[in-house]
């Protein structure tokens, strides 16, 4: 009797032993891969443990993001991001690339493989990437401060997209915004055409701001985000801010082209470089007659302050206006050469003025310069140069003289 127990129970453990040499031959799934990437980047998962050329279930079984796809031409992989078919190597191992798109809320996604007998999960958290802005302008003035006209180069970093929108606010604009680059273009958030936009390499942006006269002096703020949105729809959306404060440009302006008058009765020859004269720079000036003071002093009525005329011998019958400027060459300047009182002797002729546009141009040593060239009459003139489109506008007082 004990002898057929003996056997009862041998036979039992022969089973159990057979039942686990499949148990122990079973693939033991494992699944890994980031805890955590930016939005906009690629990511892999590891499949590990499976059977020998076998095929596994990859799922997302939760997480709430719509952008998330596979990579395409994957050998071996099928099906989509929320689910898919892989085939495992000769070593039972598998990757599996996904892509994302930018932008989006914060999203943990959990994955889950399976072969019907084992199985493993992971988690794979998907964040929005910053977005950074400042100036790289070199060299970089003390508080920020640019005169109007100049290159600003704007850089920053934007991990996590592939494009940043720029806008600004700032004095006298639209309190959502507008385009740098042109700014009577209001931001309208949805309208890509509205911004400003810079591609993303390696992490990286930079655009270059060519300010411009249609700007107010005050103080900037420019706007780099990951989409196209204006100020009022930033809550769900990556950005940062950097501020500049524009100034009026200062201009020099010089006449070349006539010299001062050494007496009442003769002139030295004309110069073959430019005389330049400026309301900070000293100029020999002549005697002025007795008609000159009497315009001097008529002038001094109506202007702040009264210059004592100065002399400019006129060659062929024209002088040339010019000088230097910050301006960038898409400004234009509004010149005027206009007469005042001049008590001119009888039978003389009246004096005639000059108005023109002219436009900036790039001069030598990278410094952009403007010139006008009038014919004129012999007599007394106040020159008036202002940038069109705003901007610190010069004036002073010639007299012309014939040669």
């Amino acid at each position: 009797m004990i002898k057929k127990y003996q056997t009862t129970i041998l036979l039992l453990l022969l089973l159990a032993a057979a039942a686990l040499i499949p148990a122990a031959s079973a693939s033991d799934l494992s699944l890994s891969g980031p805890s955590s990437i930016i939005a906009g980047n690629d990511f892999t998962l590891s499949v590990a443990g499976g059977n020998p050329l076998g095929t596994v279930t990859l799922s997302m079984t939760s997480g709430d993001r719509p952008d998330l796809q596979l990579l395409p031409g994957q050998v071996g992989v099928s099906g989509s991001a929320g689910s898919a078919s892989v085939v495992l190597d000769a070593s039972g191992r598998a990757r599996v690339e996904y892509t994302t798109q930018s932008g989006g809320e914060e999203s943990t996604c959990r994955f889950s493989v399976s072969d019907g007998s084992s199985s493993d999960t992971t988690s794979v958290t998907i964040t929005r990437g910053t977005v950074s802005a400042t100036a790289v302008s070199t060299p970089r003035p003390a508080s920020n401060t640019y005169p109007i006209g100049s290159e600003i180069t704007l850089s920053g970093a934007a991990p996590g997209t592939s494009k940043v929108y720029l806008f600004m606010t700032g004095p006298n604009l639209p309190a959502g915004g507008v385009k740098l680059s042109n700014p009577s273009v209001a931001s309208v958030t949805g309208d890509p055409d509205t911004f400003d936009s810079r591609p993303v390499n390696n992490n990286m942006w930079t655009y270059k701001w060519q300010t411009s006269g249609r700007l107010d002096p005050g103080t900037y703020t420019i706007y780099a985000v990951d989409r196209p949105a204006n100020r009022y729809s930033l809550s769900d959306a990556s950005y940062s801010t950097y501020s500049v404060t524009l100034t009026r440009p200062g201009m020099t302006a010089g006449v070349y082209g006539g010299i001062p008058e050494t007496s009442a009765t003769a002139a030295t020859p004309v110069p073959t470089e430019p005389v330049v004269i400026g309301p900070e720079e000293p100029v020999e000036t002549p005697v002025p007659s007795i008609w000159d003071q009497i315009a001097a002093w008529f002038s001094g009525l109506f202007r702040a302050s009264a210059a004592e005329p100065v002399g400019y011998v006129l060659k062929d019958g024209a002088i040339t206006i010019s000088g230097e400027t910050i301006f960038s060459t898409e400004k234009e300047f509004a010149v005027s050469i206009e007469p005042y009182f001049t008590a001119a002797p009888k039978g003389s002729a009246e004096l005639s003025g000059w108005s023109g546009v002219v436009p900036v141009v790039a001069g030598a040593g990278g410094i952009n310069v403007w010139s006008a060239t009038a014919a004129v009459s012999p007599g007394n003139y106040i020159v008036t140069v202002e940038p069109i489109g705003g901007g610190q506008m010069m004036s002073w007082e010639i007299t012309v003289v014939d040669a």
